[in-house]
């Protein structure tokens, strides 16, 4: 690709010169310059500029293969999944042999829950690379999501047998067919995880893939350390969890976002889109359960955890060249964030072709922005889930989040990080009684026809007996919770925190220190 093209698209001109000075409308644009531009946002991480940039000028080069996995993975980073499989599937038919482009597109498929579209695409992969065991492990993925038991089984035992050490293989299989691993299957994970040849992910991937053997097995002692050695591994990658840090912008807010400002002139009325409510709460709290029961009524559409609101306010500071902290913020200044983030939101949601008159948004760390989201829609509706914080804590210490949430990899960080969640929403509940709903995952359990009703008056909902067979329902949950969430209501997982209790006196030690956990 030549630096000495030139474009000459008179609309790409200005919308970039708008938002990527200094390039100036109108005048012939070297391709090389744009390709400068579209790195310096990758290293910003400014993946909407990405996005447009690199979709305005791959029609000019279709055929430019780095340029189009740039432009996939900035819109799959931005949630725009359809175009992922879009650009994928014009890539598959550019280029056959490229294993990326049926990689995107069934990745891109599981976002969207088109799981069988998502297998399809893994079955391709195995055509093209038969002795691939991770396709093998991945089409196992897909087979478990569609409760194809049988058939996940044999594609992880085929992606064993083709590699003996995929610790991913290993980890998939103990962790969804736990009953699957034998005695000696763990034996094996044993021997291996004592290899110094082991990279770290390999090892975190054996921790976690003994721990749910063990607990098959009934040996609480060595599935729990398997954890501790699992989740230290995590933690210490990922760069630990700057505790202090986040303890102090909670402060900073409370203080900032208080009665005044609630009470200060609001943004001019006028009807919205689509009415939205906002699910927030700690990760394994119930708020994907809370999220399904909503979304299998007729008038609702599942948006899923978008974090649109922390790119708005990362597009905002940029565009208005915001240095200050947000609690830092005053005046004029702040009024022109908080109508520009109105503007942005509804925006996106505009973009998202709506048929439901009601949205759900469950980004769980929403809690640390809803002096924004109660500003811009004062009605918003929010939902804030939880459960016994011991529950909250042993459920997430078992799981290997995918990015993010390091402080869900130690369990003094997550009962850290459940106080200071707590801190937040006890200020909005003071703040907008009204517009927050505290929901219990232990009385859903022990009453779904009750709690359901609560849940759905809460939002001004006419009830559904779907919303109680829900699990049912087409719609989405793409989070960690999804195989639990589409199998029911599970009474048995009230409480199971006290089974551990001898193992989670750290994070029970700093809980007490604040409750009452009896």
């Amino acid at each position: 690709m030549g630096n000495k093209s030139k474009l000459k698209n008179k609309q790409f001109y200005k919308k970039v010169n708008v938002s990527l000075d200094p390039l100036r409308a109108g005048q012939p644009l070297l391709l090389g310059d744009v390709m400068g531009y579209i790195q310096t946002a990758r290293k910003q991480k400014n993946h909407q500029a990405v996005a447009y940039i690199a979709g305005q000028i791959i029609g000019f080069i279709p055929k430019d293969v780095e340029l189009r996995i740039t432009l996939i993975e900035s819109l799959h980073s931005i949630g725009d999944y359809s175009g992922v499989v879009d650009l994928s599937k014009q890539g598959q038919v550019l280029f056959p042999k490229r294993e990326e482009f049926y990689a995107f597109c069934s990745a891109a498929y599981r976002e969207l829950d088109l799981v069988e579209s998502a297998l399809h695409e893994f079955e391709k992969l195995i055509v093209l690379l038969p002795d691939s065991s991770k396709y093998w492990c991945f089409k196992g993925m897909c087979h478990v999501e569609l409760g194809d038991k049988d058939e996940a089984l044999d594609s992880f035992n085929k992606s064993i047998l083709l590699d003996r050490n995929n610790a991913y293989a290993y980890f998939n299989r103990s962790e969804f067919l736990k009953e699957s691993v034998s005695e000696s299957d763990s034996q094996y994970m044993e021997q291996v995880l004592r290899q110094s040849s082991l990279s770290i992910q390999e090892k975190i991937y054996f921790n976690f893939a003994l721990a749910y053997a063990y607990e098959v097995a009934g040996n609480k002692e060595r599935e729990f350390q398997c954890l501790l050695d699992g989740n230290k591994l995590v933690f210490e990658q990922r760069g630990g969890y700057k505790h202090t840090e986040v303890s102090a912008r909670c402060d900073k807010v409370i203080q900032r976002f208080g009665r005044y400002f609630f009470e200060s002139a609001p943004l001019e009325d006028h009807k919205h889109i689509v009415d939205p409510i906002f699910i927030v709460g700690m990760p394994r709290s119930g708020s994907s359960l809370t999220e399904k029961i909503l979304s299998a009524h007729s008038s609702v559409h599942a948006g899923g955890e978008s974090v649109i609101i922390p790119m708005i306010l990362t597009q905002i500071k940029s565009e208005m060249s915001i240095e200050n902290l947000l609690w830092e913020m005053e005046g004029e200044q702040l009024d022109k964030l908080i109508i520009r983030a109105r503007q942005l939101h509804e925006k996106y949601l505009q973009s998202q072709q709506l048929n439901s008159p009601v949205y759900v948004d469950k980004s769980l760390n929403n809690y640390e922005y809803l002096w924004l989201i109660l500003k811009i829609y004062p009605r918003a509706k929010v939902i804030h889930t939880y459960r016994h914080p011991l529950d909250v804590i042993l459920s997430a210490f078992r799981i290997v989040f995918n990015h993010g949430l390091a402080y869900s990899f130690s369990l003094e960080a997550l009962a850290q990080q459940y106080l200071i969640h707590e801190r937040y929403m006890v200020h909005w509940s003071k703040m907008k009684p009204g517009n927050v709903l505290s929901f219990s995952h232990q009385d859903l359990l022990a009453d779904q026809r009750g709690q359901t009703q609560k849940l759905l008056d809460f939002c001004g909902l006419e009830w559904e007996e779907s919303c109680m067979e829900y699990y049912k329902s087409g719609s989405a949950v793409n989070t960690m919770s999804r195989h639990q969430v589409n199998k029911g209501i599970d009474p048995t997982m009230k409480d199971k925190w006290r089974e551990y209790e001898a193992y989670l006196q750290p994070a029970l030690d700093i809980i007490n220190d604040k409750r009452d956990c009896k």
